[in-house]
């Protein structure tokens, strides 16, 4: 709605760069419960094409809506968001419409389901609540995901040791592979992700070195497969009886050391299936050990850097304690409740 601004004087753009909402009117995760609910006649469900709402009229520079990108002041601020959504993964094709569908975990999808509150899916995979993450089925048979739900994995994509290449890229505004990731400006098909606003135009507006992020960044479904630089553990397997394999192939890690789409929290942490002394994340080069012998063992995607912002821009502190849970964080932003 042109020149739409709420009681506080924040306007479409603001809710939607500072992901206040997200694409079905609810909040984002940058929104604080203390804030109450979105205010205004109309609030922004209604009045913010990025929340759901808007008069159905595309939004240009200055007519309230998000600005179309520039050559030299970006619309992507602030950088950091949402959580890292590096899967480890190598290049694929998007996917494609109709068939069956399968989890990483390669447990059949149902193809008609609904969750309460959610919404309803008639594809087999879909992304009711803009999931970072990407699509989402409920599965068939819950004893194969372990789980009722699992995420879905895109059709012809298969999981490799990947590293982002060029090592340190950027794109023409600064933002490395970990910004792509947590900000969930792509997927690891290397199409669009769900954080990705189509005012800003296309990842090429965007290429540096030679290079989009959908080329160079492993959570983009780009970099180059480095198994051929890396030997997994000998014989390791964890206390489940599972390998690298299939650590791998179900992209239960990726090459940070972190949880790939494939892992449910459920389940725990990797180093509650550790054996031999090690879990995945020093046996398997998938999951960033195993043994490297021409190239450095790869750094994290941006989830480790010298400073980290909130979505608000605000700046973290480096070393800091939970109160709730009197775990301290000693690296800008932790979980200390999982």
């Amino acid at each position: 709605v042109p020149s739409w601004k709420d009681p506080d004087g924040d306007g479409c753009a603001e809710y939607a760069n500072f992901k206040w909402c997200t694409s079905t009117g609810g909040f984002g995760v940058g929104w604080h419960e203390e804030w109450g609910n979105f205010g205004g006649a109309p609030n922004a469900a209604k009045a913010c094409c990025y929340c759901g709402g808007g008069a159905g009229v595309a939004a240009t520079s200055g007519a309230g809506g998000i600005e179309a990108p520039t050559a030299t002041g970006s619309v992507r601020t602030p950088q950091q968001a949402i959580r890292p959504a590096s899967t480890g993964l190598g290049g694929g094709a998007a996917n494609a419409a109709g068939g069956e569908r399968f989890t990483w975990n390669k447990c059949k999808c149902k193809k008609k389901w609904e969750m309460e509150g959610v919404g309803k899916c008639t594809d087999s995979c879909c992304n009711l609540d803009d999931d970072a993450f990407g699509e989402w089925c409920m599965v068939a048979d819950e004893s194969c995901e372990e789980a009722d739900w699992g995420y879905c994995k895109p059709k012809g994509l298969e999981a490799t040791a990947c590293q982002n290449s060029p090592a340190g890229w950027v794109d023409a505004e600064g933002d490395n592979c970990g910004d792509y990731g947590m900000g969930a400006y792509c997927t690891a098909a290397g199409d669009y992700g769900s954080g990705w606003n189509k005012s800003w135009g296309t990842f090429a507006i965007f290429a540096n070195q030679g290079h989009t992020a959908i080329t160079a960044c492993c959570n983009c479904g780009g970099g180059i497969d480095a198994s051929d630089q890396c030997k997994d553990k000998a014989d390791w397997k964890d206390k489940d009886g599972d390998a690298c394999a299939t650590y791998s192939n179900s992209a239960w890690c990726d090459i940070t050391g972190g949880y790939g789409v494939g892992w449910h929290e459920e389940w725990g942490k990797f180093a509650d299936a550790a054996n031999k002394g090690m879990s995945a994340v020093e046996a398997c080069c998938a999951c960033g050990g195993g043994d490297y012998s021409t190239v450095p063992r790869p750094e994290g995607d941006g989830s480790q850097v010298r400073s980290r912002s909130t979505l608000l821009g605000c700046e973290c502190k480096k070393d800091w304690l939970d109160e709730i849970t009197g775990m301290p964080c000693h690296d800008y932003c932790c979980s200390p409740d999982d």
